[in-house]
């Protein structure tokens, strides 16, 4: 075996035993979405949980207790931002690590919710799912800035 390949084959064996006890729940309600995201983190060695609304979010937020939340804002039943909040004030989920990943890219829409305590704020737009990829490996090794809003 060549060097180079011994090389990569023991980053990606890193990579994947990093990842594959990280836990993400994507909440979001376009299916599309939520199975082009939901495709690229298990290949990127995540589990990954999906939620359509708000409700099952919180539902699967207490049932697994996901690293990362990855959050949509505009839902039916329940929003993000009333997820959040709900978050917030719950002692034992006070500390989940939100990110907020939504069309909404307003300036007014970001800092309310940064300002409601999302730990990231990203916009669906500015992301590919291999850069979202990216961006959620960073953030759980403590790579990614605090307050990040991406385009």
């Amino acid at each position: 075996m060549a060097p180079i390949d011994l090389a990569l084959e023991i980053w990606i064996l890193k990579l994947l035993s990093y990842s594959m006890s990280k836990k993400l729940l994507i909440v979001e309600d376009e299916p599309s979405l939520a199975n082009m995201y939901r495709l690229q983190l298990e290949l990127g060695g995540f589990e990954v949980f999906v939620a359509r609304d708000g409700e099952i979010g919180l539902k699967l937020i207490r049932e697994h207790r996901p690293d990362l939340v990855l959050l949509d804002i505009v839902m039916p039943k329940m929003d993000g931002l009333t997820v959040l909040k709900t978050l917030r004030a719950t002692k034992n989920y006070k500390n989940t690590l939100i990110c907020f990943l939504s069309n909404l890219d307003q300036p007014s829409d970001v800092r309310e919710g940064l300002s409601h305590g999302a730990d990231y704020y990203f916009t669906k737009a500015s992301l590919s799912p291999k850069q979202l990829l990216e961006k959620v490996d960073n953030i759980l090794s403590g790579r990614e800035a605090k307050k990040m809003y991406g385009y």
